[in-house]
């Protein structure tokens, strides 16, 4: 077989390119594989879906009755202002979702208020209680609700939180939940008025971005993962191997 030539899987035919195996024989490669190893890498969108407390995915437990919402108030986020409360101690909130990241989203107290925060059957205690309250402090919250727990670097898979009572806590408190969902993304080239790996999902009661204050904070998204621009660089490659090949074969 003469040097460079390379035979193609596709057509069963040889096409020389000395111009690439002499300078970087690694590249010598049938151009379709190039184009089929791009086609099989997929970039990934991260999006933050923000789940306020009345939204129906999350269970109260032994009833909803034995769980009070409270009034309106600046303390709280999410779409209602307020925050889900009980005393019962056999009281719980479920929530399942599918994502690689969980926040949970609480006020501070002027008096001891302890939750535990089980992800996965791990169990952990959060103190909602202020550490350093105002003076004037009543019963109301003393601090805005923000990200009191978070667990990042979850396997992208389903995943159980139960929110109930702290051994010395006095009260279960849910006020939101966000969490990180994934989506693949195909590799297109098909011209779009917003860039790549830009997009926000939104679910019903819902909001988008996680920064830590009680608005909610605003969208935010992750752009292409690095396999996503592993895959555009390919297929950049493919292409001009394609024509470097295709120039060779011509002139031969």
């Amino acid at each position: 077989m003469p040097v460079g030539a390379v035979k193609s899987k596709l057509t069963g035919s040889r096409f020389l390119c000395p111009a690439i195996s002499m300078k970087w024989p690694l590249l010598a490669l049938p151009a379709a594989t190039v184009f089929c190893l791009a086609g099989l890498v997929a970039g990934q969108t991260a999006s933050n879906v923000t789940i306020d407390d009345q939204d129906a995915r999350i269970t109260y437990e032994p009833a909803r009755a034995s769980w009070t919402l409270t009034d309106q108030g600046e303390w709280d986020a999410g779409e209602g202002r307020a925050h889900m409360l009980s005393d019962d101690t056999s009281a719980v909130a479920t929530f399942t979702f599918t994502g690689v990241a969980f926040y949970y989203w609480a006020a501070m107290w002027p008096y001891p208020v302890l939750n535990t925060v089980t992800l996965d059957g791990s169990a952990s205690l959060v103190n909602l209680t202020d550490p350093n309250p105002p003076a004037d402090a009543g019963l109301p919250p003393s601090r805005k609700s923000s990200v009191v727990f978070s667990a990042t670097g979850l396997t992208n898979t389903t995943h159980t939180v139960r929110v109930s009572i702290g051994p010395g806590g006095n009260y279960a408190i849910v006020d939101q939940f966000t969490y990180t969902s994934l989506q693949t993304t195909p590799l297109t080239t098909t011209p779009s008025s917003t860039p790549p790996g830009t997009t926000t999902q939104t679910e019903k009661g819902a909001t988008t971005g996680v920064s830590n204050d009680a608005s909610g904070g605003s969208s935010k998204a992750e752009g292409l993962s690095t396999a996503g621009k592993v895959g555009i660089a390919v297929a950049i490659v493919g292409l001009l191997l394609f024509s470097l090949c295709s120039s060779s074969f011509s002139n031969g």
